[in-house]
């Protein structure tokens, strides 16, 4: 079974190093093959290196697909993934602040 949906980035930064760290630590829990989709492009969404080439910035609309067994508990973990408050960007804005 696949399921798609739609995601918008909430991360200030984009998916840059640390949403990257915890997309991937969610997903390797579960068996789909995973990917976002940006521009035709198809990423693997459980390689870290792979998202953050996607180079996805806050605000952009990215498609996300699950195939698998467990393909819908997945898309339902990442989708609260992607609503969580997230107060990580506010302690990198304060990066070489004293």
């Amino acid at each position: 079974m696949e399921i798609t949906c739609k995601l918008v980035v909430p991360w200030q930064y984009g998916v840059h190093m640390r949403p990257a760290t915890k997309i991937v630590k969610l997903l390797r829990n579960f068996d789909s093959e995973t990917y976002f989709s940006i521009h035709s492009e198809k990423y693997n969404a459980k390689k870290i290196l792979e998202l953050i080439s996607m180079e996805a910035y806050c605000g952009q609309k990215i498609k996300f697909s699950a195939s698998g067994s467990d393909a819908q508990e997945v898309v339902e973990k990442l989708k609260e993934l992607f609503s969580e408050e997230d107060d990580d960007d506010d302690e990198e804005s304060q990066i070489g602040a004293y």
